[in-house]
């Protein structure tokens, strides 16, 4: 789950980590299993132009089987 920072880049209403380890406290009469919350944070993460790379927004999406295989190829180069 993102942190505060990220959660505001990725779109507004993203829920986020920290807000979820307030309110969890709340909801323990509810939750009745362990619950595990891991935070992403992206600090010291270069920020990379998509559009750059490829301009296809429909492979960037994986829209579609046909752009599957070159979604996952991007997705592949990126992580390298």
């Amino acid at each position: 789950m993102p942190c505060d920072n990220l959660s505001k880049r990725i779109d507004s209403g993203v829920a986020s980590f920290e807000k979820t380890v307030r309110e969890i406290p709340s909801a323990d009469l509810s939750i009745t299993v362990p619950i595990l919350v891991i935070g992403l944070n992206d600090i010291g993460v270069t920020e990379i132009d998509i559009k750059a790379i490829i301009p296809d927004l429909k492979i960037v999406k994986g829209d579609g089987k046909k752009n599957k295989e070159a979604h996952n190829e991007l997705v592949r180069s990126i992580m390298k």
